[in-house]
Order: structure tokens, then C-alpha cells, then sequence
């Protein structure tokens, strides 16, 4: 799994990251509730630089489930990595 490997000492090749973006994306589609779904495939947006879409799914992770301290955490990150100091901020 992409969370699994995201730590790896070896680097992530497109294409494995392209199969777990067609499978997360399947995922979301079943199921549109699950938060843990959107900040995964918000996660790998943010990583093929899709910085938009990476906004858009974690963002429905957080509202989906808004005490859930991983994706809080997963989206300040994400906002200050596109700039948005002061937004990440108020998310920790």
C-alpha cells in the first residue's frame, strides 16, 4: 500500500503511484463518506502535484471527519507547502 511505502528508502515510480491513484480513486467512487479514502487520495494528488485536487479531497477528509488529528495534520502540511502559512496554522 502507498501509505506503507511512502517511507521506503527507495523512491516511488510513477507508475506504482499512478496504480494506487487509479485504486484510491475507485475507493472515493464506492464510497464517498469515508474520510480516510479522500485524505489518501488527496494525499497522492499532493504527491503527483495535482496541488488543487490534493485541496479538494483533503479538504472533504476534514469535513468528513474534522477531529481526526492524521488528516488536521495532513492538510496543514499540505497548505503550507502551497503557501497558505496562515491557513495551516489554524489547522494544528
Amino acid at each position: 500500500m502507498l501509505c506503507a511505502r511512502a517511507g521506503a528508502a527507495e523512491p516511488l515510480t510513477p507508475e506504482f503511484v499512478d496504480a494506487h491513484l487509479f485504486e484510491a480513486k475507485r475507493v472515493v467512487a464506492l464510497d464517498q463518506t469515508e474520510s480516510e479514502s479522500h485524505r489518501i487520495l488527496g494525499s497522492i494528488h499532493v504527491l503527483k502535484r495535482n496541488f488543487d485536487l490534493g485541496t479538494h479531497h483533503l479538504s472533504k477528509a476534514l469535513n468528513l471527519s474534522p477531529n481526526d488529528s492524521h488528516i488536521r495534520i495532513r492538510m496543514a502540511r499540505h497548505l503550507n507547502m502551497i503557501n497558505q502559512s496562515e491557513s495551516a496554522i489554524t489547522m494544528t
